[in-house]
């Protein structure tokens, strides 16, 4: 496990056990806000959120669709590929907004499951050597919303 995977761990562990207590300088944090503090205690950045459709416009851009197209229910490649993709950055946008998976779901009109099941596959693909053309999308993406990435490479999801 990388060292953010565990440090998340621990802050989610600690977060729940201090809830229990009743502890006021907790009980006013969300978890997620629990856990960026934690973070940024222990040196990593955490950047600001991109504006809400920054993620969607740039799936268009890079994808070359609208996205109305991305949100069509069909199962085609060149269709789920990029409705993937933005599960993947708005599932990294979660920790520091209060977007939960069905919320993410909802946005391309999925439920919960899709979202985290969009999520790890791309996580499994980009770590994989012959998927040049998707990680080159997902650099794109990130580039143009200013979400990172590429701490999720060290330890790929299985």
């Amino acid at each position: 496990m990388n060292k953010i995977a565990i440090i998340i761990n621990a802050a989610i562990q600690e977060y729940s056990a201090l809830k229990e207590c009743y502890r006021p300088d907790v009980d006013k944090l969300t978890e997620g806000e629990y856990i960026i503090k934690i973070l940024e205690n222990n040196n990593f950045a955490i950047k600001p959120c991109p504006a809400p459709g920054t993620i969607e416009k740039a799936l268009c851009d890079v994808y070359d669709m609208q996205f109305d197209e991305i949100l069509n229910k069909r199962r085609y490649f060149a269709i789920v590929e990029p409705r993937h993709v933005g599960m993947f950055f708005n599932v990294i946008v979660k920790l520091k907004t209060k977007l939960s998976l069905d919320s993410i779901g909802a946005i391309y009109h999925k439920d919960h499951a899709s979202a985290d099941y969009g999520y790890k596959k791309i996580v499994r693909l980009i770590n994989l050597p012959n998927e040049k053309e998707l990680k080159n999308k997902v650099e794109k993406i990130s580039q143009l919303t200013g979400i990172s990435y590429k701490h999720l490479l060290e330890c790929p999801e299985k």
